[in-house]
């Protein structure tokens, strides 16, 4: 017997609200433009709640469940877009880390024609090239069945422009799968499948959520939205304690402690970013710790300076850099990548004339002590 699927199907402004911009959502709900503290101070209860809800899951990292009501999460996501603006930086990028990755789960599960919809909300050129008699799209041969000797075949149902493709991966650069020479181009178009259109799109999602908010972290709230900003506050993680410890300056590895200067560009260039509260990929993440254990930094150190990740996970985020330290599974501590891996990745930066950072950073650090010295 077949199984009906018991979970309403949601609609599309539930699922993907931000296809509405901020402007149009407050020319719709007040016909007309209206400053965001306005929103915060007098938006409905329900919708005022609804929003804390949606905040409180994202940096809580629990399971949001969303009403049926497009008018209610349309409104929730923005007021709680602008609530996590006022908790500051790190609040922000994880309202809208959470945001993107449950879009993400929504497009897998959607039409091809939703996400060409979504994508073109964005003013971003997709194109589907199936049809609902053939899903398929462009079939690109990537190997054989050594079997059989039968082609395996991949789909590819979507395209669009080389320029939309490269600026859509600007962060994931650092992933081999993403860059352009691993792609299937043709006539100027990168060819795609579901996965990586709904990946991209995601990219794209937290480009316009951060640049359509702006910085209400040192706005002071009166009234029932003050509360509601200080009890949010007071529920926020301690992320960042410590944090800044590791910094402080010095000449030499002295208990756990760097000395900054003395980083190459391209380490400085991913601790630059993880402070602005970026995601990093897994390189760099991998080089970034692995680096930091091998000038003597230990592992809690380097978890706090994680921290700063909206995707931070205490538990997990200690694991790796223990097992990258030799402290678990094979015991093996880990070789830092050299400069031609580093360029391979695209995390090279600068011409060092090293053949790897730990190198740049021990001759930075005898240079900084000769000085002092002298």
């Amino acid at each position: 017997m077949r199984m009906v699927n018991s979970i309403p199907k949601l609609p599309l402004y539930v699922k993907y609200p931000f296809i509405t911009s901020f402007n149009e959502y407050l020319k719709r709900l007040y016909g007309g433009h209206v400053s965001i503290t306005y929103l915060l101070e007098h938006g409905r209860q329900e919708y005022v709640e609804r929003a804390v809800v949606r905040v409180r899951s994202a940096l809580k990292n629990l399971k949001y469940i969303p009403t049926g009501s497009e008018d209610v999460e349309l409104s929730a996501f923005y007021i709680g877009l602008a609530l996590a603006s006022a908790l500051g930086g790190w609040c922000l990028r994880k309202y809208v880390d959470t945001e993107a990755k449950r879009s993400y789960e929504y497009l897998l599960g959607d039409s091809e024609e939703v996400i060409v919809r979504v994508a073109n909300a964005f003013g971003i050129h997709l194109e589907f090239l199936g049809s609902p008699q053939d899903v398929c799209g462009e079939r690109v041969v990537i190997g054989y069945d050594t079997t059989t000797s039968k082609p395996v075949v991949y789909c590819l149902q979507f395209r669009t422009p080389v320029t939309t493709y490269l600026t859509g991966i600007s962060k994931l650069t650092t992933e081999p799968k993403w860059k352009l020479v691993n792609q299937y181009v043709k006539g100027g178009y990168i060819y795609l499948g579901k996965k990586e259109v709904s990946r991209l799109l995601q990219e794209f999602i937290k480009y316009r959520l951060l640049s359509s908010v702006s910085d209400l972290s040192n706005v002071k709230f009166e009234g029932k939205i003050g509360d509601i900003v200080d009890r949010l506050r007071e529920e926020i993680p301690a992320q960042k304690v410590g944090v800044d410890k590791l910094y402080e300056p010095a000449l030499k590895v002295v208990a756990g402690r760097v000395v900054e200067e003395a980083h190459p560009p391209c380490i400085k260039n991913i601790i630059e970013g993880i402070r602005r509260n970026e995601n990093l990929t897994h390189h760099q993440r991998f080089a970034l710790a692995v680096y930091l254990i091998n000038i003597g930094v230990d592992v809690e150190q380097i978890v706090d300076l994680f921290r700063y990740a909206p995707d931070f996970n205490e538990r997990m985020t200690k694991y790796q850099v223990e097992h990258l330290a030799g402290l678990r599974g094979s015991k093996r501590k880990y070789s830092m990548y050299n400069c031609d891996k580093m360029k391979s990745l695209g995390m090279c930066v600068a011409e060092c004339n090293v053949k790897n950072p730990l190198i740049y950073y021990k001759r930075i650090l005898e240079k900084l002590n000769r000085e002092v010295n002298c």
